[in-house]
């Protein structure tokens, strides 16, 4: 099994970083068995991380922790305010940070400062190990806290930053909330000096990040909410159609809607915004007014890139 390892200066403790299920699965055990949230299922990128105390001799090891990182959360408020971001950077470069969504110490090795040991050796290797995994070095980390639970000393005591708490809403499957009436406590912890500076420039990030954003012609999350692409489409309904009778197949509201958001977005050219509005959902189409639909498919189909207004 080969496991890319990382000795800690505190004790004896080794961090590896899991590359194959059978770890994977092992760790995923020890979080069902003792912890309050179980496994659960990560959602995008996932980086598993094992610590494990070794003896003397370095001959055989124990696992004591066990660390799941996955992607960040869609929408924050707190968060975004700290790092200055608008929606569409912030649907561009959310890639970039990372979220800790579990994090457990075994209890039959439970002792003082092993949980910070563990925490700080974890995120020394982070940039690092999410690198190999995924092609590229994020940001910043986010995780949270139930104040029911525990008080998140350990958090104080690893120099992780409090945003406040949440509205109490948990991801339920892929893109779905539900209100828990639970606040969390939201945590963050840049991964370098410059991590906020970075998350924020209006440039081109350098390339050890730039895997990560997504460009104008690639998978960013919608900048905007469906309320808002309505709004947005509903502001060209003064205008008038110039077509002609045969050349209606898409609401005129809809084509200037759509062109809008690609420039919102970023896009360069016309190719472009028609790559970036083709990742739209259909919720996110219906609202933005289309109304054709596939044949074959049942869905609402956007118009081609070179379709005329």
């Amino acid at each position: 099994m080969k496991l890319t390892q990382f000795p800690s200066p505190a004790a004896n403790l080794l961090l590896r970083t899991a590359t194959q299920q059978a770890e994977i699965d092992l760790l995923r055990q020890a979080l069902n068995r003792e912890h309050y949230l179980k496994a659960g299922r990560p959602v995008g990128h996932t980086l598993w991380q094992g610590i494990y105390e070794t003896d003397i001799d370095g001959g055989s090891s124990n696992l004591v922790g066990v660390l799941c990182w996955g992607a960040a959360a869609k929408h924050l408020k707190e968060r975004e305010q700290l790092i200055q971001w608008d929606k569409v950077t912030c649907a561009n470069r959310l890639k970039l940070v990372v979220q800790l969504r579990r994090f457990l110490i075994i209890d039959a090795v439970r002792r003082p400062n092993l949980a910070s040991q563990c925490m700080g050796l974890a995120l020394r290797g982070l940039q690092n190990e999410w690198e190999k995994s995924h092609g590229y070095r994020p940001l910043l980390a986010e995780s949270f806290h139930d104040p029911k639970q525990h008080t998140g000393t350990l958090y104080k005591a690893t120099n992780w930053t409090p945003l406040g708490l949440t509205k109490g809403f948990a991801r339920h499957r892929a893109d779905f909330y539900q209100d828990l009436k639970s606040p969390k406590r939201l945590w963050v912890k840049p991964l370098q000096k410059s991590s906020l500076g970075l998350l924020s420039s209006p440039s081109e990030l350098p390339e050890v990040h730039q895997k990560a954003v997504a460009s104008a012609t690639s998978g960013a999350r919608c900048a905007l909410k469906c309320s808002e692409l309505r709004t947005l489409r509903q502001a060209f309904e003064k205008i008038d159609d110039p077509r002609g009778p045969f050349g209606k197949r898409h609401p005129f509201t809809a084509m200037l809607g759509l062109i809008s958001y690609g420039l919102i977005c970023g896009a360069p050219d016309v190719k472009s915004i028609w790559r970036k509005c083709g990742a739209l959902d259909e919720n996110q189409r219906r609202a933005m007014g289309l109304t054709q639909r596939s044949k074959a498919t049942g869905r609402l189909t956007m118009p081609g890139y070179d379709a005329s207004v």
